[in-house]
C-alpha cells in the first residue's frame, strides 16, 4: 500500500467517523439536555456558601506583636482552635464539619495580606449571618487568647511603673530637702558641711534624675495605651457578599453541558463500535 493510499483511508475513516456522529446526533443532543439537567439539579441540591471575609490586625503590648503572623496563622488552622471554635459557636452540624480536617480547612481559613502585618480571614456559611457570626466566634476566640499571653506582659510593665514612682517619690523629697538646704532652711548648723557648690550640683543632678525618671514614667504609661497597646480585632465589620459563592452556577452548568456532550458522543461510538463487532461475529 503506497502513501496515497493510506492516506485516503484515512480520509474514509474520518468521513466515517462524521457520518457516525451526523447519524447519531439525536444522542449528542439527548447528552447535553442530561448533562445540562443534571447540573440544574445539583445547583438546586447543593447547599449555597456564604464567605465572611474581615481584616485581622494582631494585638500590640508596648508596640510589640503578642504574637508571630506565622504563630497565629498555625493556631487558627490547628484543630484544637477550630473545634474550641466550633463548641463556642454550639453548632453540632458545624462541630462534625471542623472535625474533618479538609473540610475544616475550607471552613476557616486565613492568610497573610501581602505587604502588611494584617491578616485576612475567611469563613463559610450556609447563610450570611451565619458566616458573620462564625467570624465574629473566631475573632473572639483568638483575642481571648491574645489577651492571654499579653497579660502578663502588660503587668510586668505596671509593676515597672509602679517601682517608678516610688522611685521618683524618693528622688523628689530628696530634691526638695536639698532646696531647704540651699535656702538656709536646714539644720545643718556647720557650713564647711554643705558649701553652696556642692548644694547646686547635687540639685541639678536630682533635677535631672527627676526630669529623666519623669520621662521613663510617661513613656511608659503611654506604652499601655493606644496604640502602643491594643487587643486583637478587626479593622471593620467582616463583610458578607449577597451572592453566595458556591454553589457556581455558570461553571456546573458549563461543566454539565461539556460532559453530556462528550457522554453522547462515547455512546454513539461505543454503540457503533459494539454493531461492527457483532456483526463480524456473525459473519456479515
Amino acid at each position: 500500500m503506497n502513501q496515497n493510499e493510506m492516506v485516503q483511508d484515512d480520509e474514509i475513516s474520518l468521513l466515517d467517523l462524521w457520518a457516525t456522529l451526523r447519524d447519531g446526533w439525536l444522542v449528542v443532543l439527548g447528552g447535553l439536555v442530561l448533562g445540562v439537567a443534571f447540573a440544574v439539579l445539583a445547583i438546586f441540591l447543593i447547599s449555597p456558601k456564604y464567605e465572611s471575609v474581615a481584616s485581622i490586625q494582631i494585638g500590640k503590648v508596648s508596640g510589640n506583636t503578642i504574637e508571630p503572623l506565622e504563630t497565629v496563622i498555625a493556631r487558627i488552622s490547628s484543630p484544637s482552635f477550630r473545634l474550641e471554635v466550633a463548641k463556642k459557636n454550639g453548632d453540632e452540624k458545624l462541630f462534625e464539619r471542623l472535625s474533618d480536617s479538609a473540610t475544616g480547612v475550607s471552613v476557616i481559613s486565613v492568610s497573610l495580606i501581602k505587604g502588611s502585618q494584617l491578616l485576612s480571614l475567611i469563613v463559610s456559611g450556609e447563610t450570611i449571618d451565619s458566616a458573620i457570626k462564625l467570624n465574629e466566634v473566631v475573632l473572639d476566640t483568638l483575642r481571648m487568647r491574645h489577651d492571654a499571653i499579653g497579660r502578663p506582659m502588660i503587668s510586668k510593665i505596671e509593676r515597672d511603673i509602679l517601682m517608678l514612682k516610688e522611685k521618683l517619690v524618693v528622688v523628689e523629697r530628696e530634691l526638695k530637702e536639698l532646696g531647704s538646704f540651699a535656702k538656709g532652711g536646714s539644720s545643718v548648723k556647720d557650713t564647711q558641711f554643705a558649701p553652696v557648690s556642692l548644694l547646686t550640683s547635687m540639685r541639678v543632678q536630682k533635677q535631672s534624675e527627676v526630669f529623666g525618671l519623669q520621662q521613663q514614667l510617661a513613656a511608659m504609661e503611654l506604652s499601655l495605651l493606644p496604640p502602643a497597646t491594643v487587643s486583637t480585632s478587626a479593622l471593620e465589620v467582616p463583610f458578607v457578599a449577597k451572592k453566595p459563592v458556591s454553589p457556581k452556577k455558570g461553571l456546573l452548568i458549563v461543566l454539565g453541558a461539556i460532559g453530556g456532550l462528550l457522554l453522547g458522543v462515547i455512546w454513539i461510538f461505543a454503540a457503533s463500535s459494539w454493531r461492527r463487532m457483532q456483526k463480524a461475529s456473525h459473519g456479515f
